[in-house]
């Protein structure tokens, strides 16, 4: 089996080290565009230049950029794995990227996030998913897990209906919690078994840390698998989904006070998170957000790179191993439509002068 994740920079145990108070990494999140699009030239030159466009004290960044690409999880009926996707994992130095992490998502849209009501589903497609890899003789580089609760939950949430609360509740919150999050934790042991240990494996939650002793609560709601029954995570590393745009529209917008509030909040948030991980025995990185528009369609985003700088600065100086983006598609372009993809120069560029701030900010 092809395994194309042996960095000589991890061998030599720069990953290891929780709470070092450094980014060490740049993570760009990419939800809605296709593997063979990816692959394309103009996206290719754009990964190229972006990474040698990030300058910190006058020199090029040294640390690594790495992306988190959507992929759909087989279904039961065996449908074989997108020759895009394949030829993109076989083709990644080309990408200019160090790591292309692998987001399974199951193709029935209301079940697609990982949470202890779904996992059964969840880690049989990603079975099937790696099965699919074995037999083109490719092995992933590193897996990644968004957990959340089941979709119509989430999007209930997003409209205000606060039975959505009750709902999550009832699905997620009754019985034993760090039962079923051991029970995650023995399918993902399982799972690790057949990819290989040293493959690193990422969560991203809904952050907690912030809410203090409310924290483990949301998580139990939320149907978020975090700690079992040992105390400690059950990942090796811990992103929180820190989306403090969805904080503009009760703002009034991008305004000047709302957009200080919002990087104040997210900095917050941040060093909340980053301490939970390292006490819980994980990593924690951040997840600035949103730039882009995701699988809901309509979510509040930053409108241009200078709006999102000062979170960014926020949250870099909160020292989180990486330093992660969503998404891809905000980056590339403004006012981005699903199956439409452009590279806009300027915009990117303004994307990397941002990034290169924050980054030169940890000091």
């Amino acid at each position: 089996m092809h395994h194309f994740n042996a960095d000589a920079d991890e061998q030599a145990g720069t990953e290891g080290v929780l709470g070092s108070g450094r980014v060490e990494v740049l993570r760009i999140y990419c939800e809605m565009i296709s593997p063979e699009r990816l692959r394309g030239p103009d996206l290719r030159a754009f990964f190229k230049e972006f990474r040698s466009s990030l300058v910190v004290g006058g020199r090029r960044w040294g640390g690594r950029v790495e992306l988190v690409l959507k992929v759909e999880l087989p279904g039961a009926e065996g449908v074989g794995l997108d020759a895009g996707l394949l030829a993109l994992l076989r083709e990644r130095e080309a990408l200019c990227v160090d790591r292309i992490w692998l987001w399974g998502q199951l193709a029935d849209r209301s079940r697609i996030y990982l949470n202890t009501g779904s996992w059964p589903l969840v880690f049989a497609g990603w079975e099937r998913l790696v099965d699919g890899l074995d037999a083109a003789g490719l092995s992933p580089e590193g897996l990644f897990f968004d957990l959340e609760p089941d979709f119509d939950l989430l999007e209930g949430l997003f409209r205000g209906d606060l039975r959505a609360l009750w709902s999550m509740f009832r699905r997620y919150g009754r019985g034993d919690h760090r039962g079923r999050v051991d029970q995650v934790a023995e399918a993902l042991g399982r799972l690790r078994a057949r990819v290989g240990v040293e493959v690193p494996v990422l969560a991203a939650c809904f952050p907690t840390g912030w809410l203090g002793p409310l924290g483990p609560l949301v998580a139990r709601v939320s149907g978020a698998p975090l700690v079992g029954t040992s105390g400690v995570m059950i990942w090796d590393e811990v992103t929180a989904m820190n989306y403090t745009s969805f904080l503009l529209p009760w703002m009034g917008g991008a305004n000047a006070v709302a957009l200080w509030i919002a990087a104040r909040a997210g900095g917050v948030v941040a060093r909340a998170h980053v301490r939970q991980a390292s006490r819980q025995g994980a990593r924690g990185s951040v997840i600035c957000g949103v730039c882009g528009v995701g699988v809901l369609g309509d979510e509040p985003c930053y409108p241009s790179p200078e709006s999102m700088a000062s979170v960014l600065r926020e949250v870099a100086q909160a020292g989180p191993r990486a330093l992660e983006i969503f998404n891809l598609m905000g980056l590339i372009q403004a006012g981005a439509e699903v199956g439409e993809v452009r590279v806009d120069e300027d915009r990117w560029r303004r994307w990397a002068w941002a990034v290169s701030g924050a980054l030169s900010a940890q000091g």
